[in-house]
């Protein structure tokens, strides 16, 4: 390919153009999503979410800009399109590394450790008091303290 074609500038929208502008547009509303509107449960995948709504956001905006430009009838040199492009598979290749590799790396990491940290603050279980059998009449145990103290607390609200 000539390389005078990157540095001159034209104004024909054409259409690699449109679908440029239209999957820039489709990252942005994407970026939109993810960065601002999209909740999670788990804090480590929000905060992943969040980085890569930011990024695709950011990217965005400038392939929608670099596209309003031409479409208006501004000559613009390609490589602008070309440097977006590269951006926009960028950022669609650090999306796909953060949902592979990183984020399960993150989540099984957190879960290793609340697992660590749980098995040494155990509590003893506390088992339910063994029934006595008195001839051919079952009687339980008498309720512990702390059960006797919540249904006291519940006759009396009622």
């Amino acid at each position: 390919m000539d390389p005078i074609y990157f540095t001159t500038p034209t104004t024909n929208f054409g259409p690699a153009e449109w679908v440029f502008f239209l999957a820039s547009f489709a990252v942005l509303c994407g970026g939109i999503f993810f960065g601002l509107l999209r909740t999670d449960q788990n804090a480590l995948r929000l905060r992943a979410l969040r980085q890569l709504g930011y990024a695709m956001l950011a990217v965005g905006a400038i392939g929608i800009l670099i596209g309003l430009i031409r479409l208006v009838g501004v000559a613009i040199a390609p490589f602008w399109f070309t440097i977006s492009t590269v951006l926009l598979l960028l950022v669609g290749a650090y999306g796909a590394y953060l949902a592979l590799v990183q984020l399960p790396q993150q989540i099984a990491a957190a879960q290793a450790q609340n697992r660590a940290r749980g098995a040494g603050r155990s509590q003893p279980v506390q088992r339910m008091a063994p029934q006595a059998q008195t001839g051919d009449t079952v009687t339980s145990a008498a309720p512990s303290g702390r059960r006797a103290s919540r249904r006291d607390r519940k006759r009396r609200s009622k």
